[in-house]
């Protein structure tokens, strides 16, 4: 296998599942805007450029779950999801975990949660 090239964000690690999505996805920044009242989130999907696909940000705090999409935007080297908000009428006051789920097709990648706290 050819060694990866540098700054390029490819390792020459195998996936762990080669059968799913060769894409990770990243919340870059969640968190609360005072001015608008809303949690915003956005976030990159490094190991594709392939628009095509869905962004679904994912806000959960206990039992309640909000589900936002936004637009896939091609980058040089990933696909930029474009920024979310959540209304401070669906959100209520705590802690809140964010995803991002990248889905192309049946293929589909989904980050790390980020918190962002709603004040």
């Amino acid at each position: 296998m050819p060694s990866a090239f540098p700054g390029s964000g490819v390792t020459t690690e195998p996936d762990a599942d080669p059968g799913d999505f060769a894409a990770t996805a990243l919340v870059t920044f969640a968190g609360w805007d005072a001015g608008t009242r809303q949690l915003q989130a956005g976030g990159l999907v490094s190991g594709t450029t392939d628009t095509s696909g869905t962004c679904r940000f994912t806000a959960t705090k206990g039992a309640t779950t909000r589900t936002l999409t936004s637009s896939a935007q091609a980058s040089a080297s990933s696909v930029n999801c474009s920024q979310v908000s959540f209304p401070a009428s669906q959100v209520s006051r705590g802690t809140w975990s964010i995803t991002l789920q990248y889905s192309v097709g049946s293929a589909s990648t989904t980050s790390e949660p980020m918190t962002a706290e709603v004040p």
